[in-house]
């Protein structure tokens, strides 16, 4: 969940957001939490997993959001974690100390995004007293009370819990070593750290008929940073943590799936046919290009493969079945309480809320064309969106890759110099 704006060697810089702000994103990506709601019962057995293991043995529990964005998706993922921990703690019969040390266990939750990302909404989600926000748990950050005994502690138990914000992107390092005991990351892996510089002819727009040339640029930036990223991690994970990560992917080429749909479609569809129309240059179309790439499963595995040394896949998954999400508003479209029109105005919604303050500040910087001139180009391409939707409605799907990575515990010949 990059927040950038591409300078002339085609490297991001954190000029400006790309999730658009003022809650926006929040209220408009509900694929984004299909997709929380598909992984928080692995991000669940994840944390029970670090508890079992490393967790006993500390009194700080120090986990990572990767890629957090505006937080309203954040907020269910690190309750599961929090959640989790404190049933593990008390079905353990584990008294308020809950570790080996003389001190009550705490977690630490680090949420991660650019400079530039939104985060006053964040902020605003973190301190929310509705009960959405992992801060405000029953029992959460309140004293104890000391005359409990042993029994009525361990009933009550719930962790301290605190939480920290770091803008930086997550292609750097961002912790000292061996910091970390488990770290999450929802839909923000497919930023690639820049748009590659690679492609037939002077112009040109990336999507997922682009020819073979283009697609094997972008897939080697994809390599380069997926594992300068995992190796980053590694290096600030503890050994034995665990990671969770979901990203979206692309089916292989043979799937049936791929005959479906695809939610960035609707948005390709919007560019190129304004291309076709005279009413978006060539020039304007390759700077709106959002750096994103959605892998397929074997190229995944292609870049754990070169990761094995220092993590261990464990139950990553990439069954359709399981992992196939849609924005949710077709449901209601389908049961007949959302008209034609109001389901292209859900979908030109969502692309608003994850491209429109990149693309403005992309036509801004690159073209120097005044806001008023960037918000009427990008205003017909939103509306073409919402009429395509409306015109034709449809169920626009998005495939997503999600499991764990463990941190594997360096080999006695590894360590020796």
């Amino acid at each position: 969940m990059s927040s950038e704006i591409m300078t002339a060697d085609g490297i991001l810089s954190t000029l400006a957001p790309t999730m658009k702000q003022g809650g926006f994103y929040n209220e408009n990506s509900t694929l984004q939490g299909q997709t929380v709601s598909t992984g928080v019962p692995m991000v669940q057995s994840m944390a029970l997993a670090v508890m079992k293991t490393i967790g006993l043995e500390e009194d700080l529990i120090n986990i990572a959001d990767l890629g957090c964005s505006q937080g309203a998706n954040s907020m269910r993922v690190i309750q599961a974690i929090v959640r989790a921990v404190t049933e593990h703690s008390r079905e353990s019969n584990i008294p308020t100390t809950v570790n080996t040390s003389s001190r009550p266990l705490s977690l630490m939750v680090f949420h991660e995004d650019l400079p530039s990302q939104d985060w006053q909404s964040l902020f605003l989600q973190v301190e929310k007293k509705d009960g959405s926000s992992y801060l405000n748990l029953p029992g959460c950050q309140k004293k104890r009370d000391e005359s409990q005994t042993t029994q009525q502690a361990v009933k009550n138990y719930v962790p301290n819990v605190f939480s920290a914000a770091i803008g930086r992107s997550f292609y750097e390092r961002m912790f000292p070593d061996r910091f970390l005991h488990m770290a999450v990351s929802f839909t923000a892996l497919h930023w690639i750290s820049r748009c590659p510089d690679a492609y037939p002819g002077a112009s040109w727009y990336h999507n997922r008929n682009s020819p073979d040339e283009v697609q094997k640029a972008w897939a080697a930036q994809f390599y380069a940073d997926f594992e300068n990223f995992l190796r980053l991690r590694a290096s600030e994970m503890k050994e034995g943590g665990y990671m969770f990560i979901s990203l979206p992917g692309t089916p292989s080429p043979d799937a049936e799936l791929n005959r479906k749909n695809f939610v960035r479609d609707d948005l390709d569809a919007a560019v190129l046919s304004m291309l076709d129309d005279g009413l978006m240059t060539q020039e304007y179309a390759r700077s709106i290009n959002l750096p994103t790439y959605l892998p397929t499963e074997s190229e995944l595995q292609k870049v754990f493969n070169s990761v094995a040394d220092v993590w261990e896949p464990s139950g990553f998954s990439s069954s359709p079945e399981a992992t196939t999400v849609y924005i949710s508003c077709w449901d209601d479209f389908v049961k007949g309480s959302l008209t034609a029109e109001q389901l292209g105005q859900q979908y030109e919604d969502f692309w608003r809320a994850v491209s429109e303050s990149w693309m403005t500040g992309q036509l801004q910087q690159t073209h120097g064309l005044s806001l008023e001139a960037a918000t009427e180009i990008l205003n017909e391409m939103y509306s073409r969106i919402k009429r395509n939707v409306t015109s034709n409605p449809r169920q626009s799907f998005a495939l997503n890759f999600m499991g764990t990575l463990k941190r594997r515990t360096p080999s006695l010949s590894s360590t020796i110099v």
